[in-house]
């Protein structure tokens, strides 16, 4: 072995990184940072005149709701026993 095949041969490398990219270093990304900003305005913009309306239909559900349970109307479906038995054969 000579001193030229000693520089052919790949070296170790001193720190191994398990990534092909650089790595982070900590910077502000300002492009994405005023994206970020402008939908969360414009979703502002559109959910808060749209916010009374959505209380409105929520607080309507929640009387209607009480007043079917006051009346002893359920609004979610229950299960009869004919609609199980119509599954078929039972089995043991």
């Amino acid at each position: 072995m000579s001193a030229e095949d000693a520089d052919d041969e790949p070296s170790v490398p001193e720190k191994v990184l398990r990534t092909v990219t650089p790595g982070v270093t900590g910077k502000r990304n300002i492009e994405m940072d005023a994206l970020g900003w402008g939908i969360l305005v414009g979703m502002l913009i559109l959910l808060v005149p749209l916010l009374p309306f959505i209380i409105i239909v929520w607080l309507l559900t929640k009387v209607f709701d009480f007043v079917a349970r006051a009346r002893g109307v359920s609004l979610t479906p229950a299960r009869s026993r004919s609609r199980r038995r119509s599954r078929g054969p039972a089995r043991r």
